[in-house]
């Protein structure tokens, strides 16, 4: 075990370098140190969510903090320093299982979600019938459908049952994925610019530029988002999770409920 682990790459819209060095933290949260200032990962503080989850406050502002949310919230981590190079973190694998291990060699290996009970369900409704529902439950679930008007992924769906599935082996390694018809308007926003076959899945008309890791991968990281994004109050909700089409913009909703009911 080390006390921190440098970790070097780049940012999956920006294509800008990146490196991190991660370390325990002495205050809880996850605090990102950047050179413009620091911020800690909060529902309150997103600003943007297309295609990724940014937070920001002041001059601070940082893109893509939902795979190491989500590797953190899995393992119970609960205190971690980020000093960050760059407008955004690397992305790594395109998932969480690139943070889950460079959290193992700070000794976080065990999976141990903080879990806090909700008084009550959650409902909160999207647009073209997106929908995320809270229910409080002994045991928590999670569960996605995604729904796309394309043959290849179309409608899929994606379950994790913490404690009895792994989040490393069923999660973790599920990338980003878009389509390769969105590629273009993509890189005109300034987005995507570092994906690779590697770190993403790209869906062309008829089947995936590449192999899949999982075959539910595309629902897989969807599950992965929402867990990612929930987990920025600090754990997760001792509930059973239900997203139908979720995105950043729908679990930061989410999100936002959830903490305003932590504290009351």
């Amino acid at each position: 075990m080390t006390t921190s682990i440098t970790l070097d790459g780049v940012g999956i819209h920006t294509g800008a370098s990146a490196r991190v060095t991660l370390s325990v933290a002495s205050t809880t949260g996850i605090h990102i140190h950047t050179e413009s200032g620091s911020i800690t990962l909060a529902p309150e503080h997103v600003t943007e969510t297309t295609r990724c989850t940014v937070v920001s406050n002041g001059s601070v502002r940082v893109s893509t903090v939902e795979h190491l949310s989500a590797a953190c919230v899995a393992l119970g981590v609960t205190a971690l320093d980020v000093n960050l190079s760059g407008p955004e973190l690397p992305i790594g694998d395109g998932a969480s299982l690139f943070w889950m291990n460079a959290l193992a060699d700070l000794g976080f290996v065990d999976e141990n979600p903080t879990w806090y009970e909700i008084p009550h369900a959650i409902e909160v409704p999207g647009a073209n019938g997106a929908f995320i529902g809270i229910y409080p439950a002994a045991e928590p679930t999670f569960t996605v459908l995604v729904q796309f008007p394309d043959t290849v992924v179309g409608t899929m769906a994606a379950r994790w049952v913490p404690g009895a599935t792994c989040f490393r082996d069923t999660v973790a390694p599920a990338r980003t994925f878009g389509f390769r018809r969105e590629v273009d308007a993509l890189l005109a926003a300034g987005l995507g610019r570092g994906g690779t076959l590697e770190n993403c899945i790209v869906v062309e008309e008829t089947g995936y530029a590449g192999p899949l890791r999982m075959p539910e991968e595309p629902a897989m990281h969807k599950l992965l988002d929402v867990v990612g994004d929930l987990g920025l109050c600090g754990g997760l909700p001792l509930a059973q999770v239900v997203a139908v089409r979720p995105s950043h913009g729908l679990n930061v909703t989410a999100a936002r409920t959830l903490s305003a009911l932590m504290r009351k």
